[in-house]
């Protein structure tokens, strides 16, 4: 399984995405996605059936930050409005077989 992430017509940079089963005993699975792209292949793809899903930018906002071995850093902030990952208005179908499912978010 793969597809894009664009915000406002521009690919989301570094992310994840999760995939929520309709289905409560079916697993949620997603992973990390990079320059607006993301490919889940098994086990880390999600199972065949309906999603609620959650997309989370990992934005850049300006600023640094020290971690503990002292390496500067860039602070990293939500970067998409919640309707796309705390409370997800997204939804997608998987079918068996490689699927391609593209999200394009709007402001």
């Amino acid at each position: 399984m793969e597809g894009d992430v664009t915000y406002d017509g521009q690919p989301v940079g570094v992310g994840r995405i999760l995939f929520l089963p309709e289905n409560p005993k079916l697993i949620k699975r997603g992973g990390r996605f990079e320059n607006g792209h993301y490919k889940l292949a098994a086990p880390e793809g999600p199972p065949v059936g309906n999603h609620k899903v959650e997309i989370h930018w990992l934005k850049p906002t300006g600023k640094k930050y020290r971690n503990e071995f002292g390496e500067e850093l860039d602070k990293l902030d939500e970067g998409l409005p919640e309707k796309y990952n705390m409370s997800s208005t997204l939804t997608a179908t998987v079918k068996p077989g490689h699927n391609v499912i593209d999200f394009r978010l709007e402001k």
